[in-house]
């Protein structure tokens, strides 16, 4: 895979920068922070990137991004936290931005959607070796805090990362332009990933995230294929999955818990992964009928839900932040036109016209993102959001609204 093919100039600078911004997540936050960061001083300092990024937002897409940041700014005139707790909340939604900023510099390239995509594959693959690794001489974990074999920052991540990673190398594994040895490469490498899910990841998100991405990459994938067969490769697909999750000791023990807690939490609050996100989800909706117009503003979340619980004991009074749930969060802070701009977003992107394979990898991770965040807020937290932005923007990327322009 020759990823350096391309001469270089400011495009081909910035695209290698958000590739390097992607690669990142999975190893070093700050390090991510500095890409991204030069990404940005690189798409306002160039002409030829600043245009395509005006292009960009005179799109329905581009504008359903404006809507966003400005319902998220609307907090500041009417919020319920101070405007300093409001700001730090506004930033913490900065990742946002690579939707806009990666679409603007992938437009139009292929090779470089070929690149972002072989460069996260290639990083997850050194991860998931030394992951390996790491159960035969569990003294090369780097890490103390985080249990063994977990490589990235953690193992909920990690196996939404390996997931996409997976769908990657089956979607080179069918690239007939590679070589036979990349194929056959790829395609041994789906196996791994799948293995490091079951057997090391014991996040359920990434469970969650294997089979969506697996059914959905499928799915659009061979879309010359008829429906119905279409359907019964998926059903077959989601058989093997489920039937490797629940027969391998690990993910079995995690799927069994997972099952126990949510029994648990349905009769009584309990203090207990599951448990705790049905407490959460029961008292967040308790508090949608006050806040579904204007919402608390962002950053109001955490105020409001102290003030919902004040008078309830146990694992129902507990505080949070974050009510496991994206969408119900997004609810609370931006009210009913925040939420239905998110979605408008990422239904836009559903429609967003882009080349095979970028766009079934872009949308399967989508629809996984999307499925994991009904008990998350992947969206927003910095290694999935960072990662899910930089996808979309990417690889979903309009080979359609840009004008071409000499570079400058």
């Amino acid at each position: 895979m020759n990823f350096l093919i391309q001469k270089p100039n400011p495009l081909t600078i910035a695209q290698y920068l958000v590739i390097g911004g992607l690669v990142s997540i999975t190893i070093s936050p700050p390090l991510a922070n500095i890409f991204i960061a030069l990404s940005l001083i690189a798409t306002l300092s160039f002409s030829t990137i600043r245009n395509q990024l005006i292009d960009f937002f005179k799109t329905k897409l581009g504008y359903a991004c404006i809507a966003f940041i400005a319902v998220l700014f609307s907090g500041l005139l009417y919020g319920i936290e101070s405007n300093s707790t409001i700001t730090s909340s506004i930033w913490g939604w900065r990742k946002f931005l690579m939707l806009p900023i990666a679409a603007a510099i992938f437009v139009n390239a292929p090779h470089a959607k070929q690149n972002l995509i072989n460069s996260f594959w290639f990083i997850c693959l050194i991860l998931a070796i030394y992951s390996f690794s790491i159960l035969i001489n569990p003294a090369m974990q780097l890490s103390e805090k985080h249990s063994a074999g977990i490589v990235v920052r953690n193992y909920a991540t990690q196996g939404i990362f390996f997931s996409a990673a997976a769908i990657i190398a089956f979607a080179n594994t069918l690239n007939q332009k590679f070589p036979k040895w990349i194929r056959t490469l790829s395609g041994l490498t789906v196996p791994l990933f799948i293995l490091n899910i079951t057997h090391v990841s014991i996040g359920r998100s990434g469970y969650v995230a294997l089979i969506v991405m697996s059914v959905s990459f499928i799915f659009l994938n061979f879309s010359k294929v008829s429906i119905l067969k279409r359907i019964v490769v998926c059903l077959i697909t989601i058989a093997a999955i489920t039937g490797t999750l629940v027969s391998t000791k690990t993910s079995q023990l995690r799927i069994e818990l997972a099952k126990s807690e949510f029994q648990s939490g349905i009769m009584v609050a309990e203090e207990t992964s599951i448990g705790a996100r049905i407490s959460f989800w029961k008292n967040t909706i308790e508090m949608v009928p006050k806040y579904i117009f204007l919402g608390t503003g962002a950053g109001g979340f955490e105020k409001a839900y102290s003030i919902q619980v004040q008078e309830k004991i146990g694992a129902e009074g507990l505080v949070t932040a974050d009510p496991h749930n994206q969408y119900l969060k997004l609810l609370v802070e931006l009210g009913l036109g925040g939420v239905i701009i998110f979605l408008l977003i990422i239904f836009l992107l559903l429609k967003q016209k882009s080349s095979d394979p970028f766009r079934p990898i872009g949308l399967a991770t989508l629809f996984a993102i999307c499925a994991t965040s009904f008990a998350n807020s992947h969206f927003s937290t910095f290694n999935e959001g960072q990662f899910i932005w930089i996808i979309t923007g990417s690889l979903l990327a309009s080979e359609t609204f840009s004008i071409q322009r000499k570079t400058s």
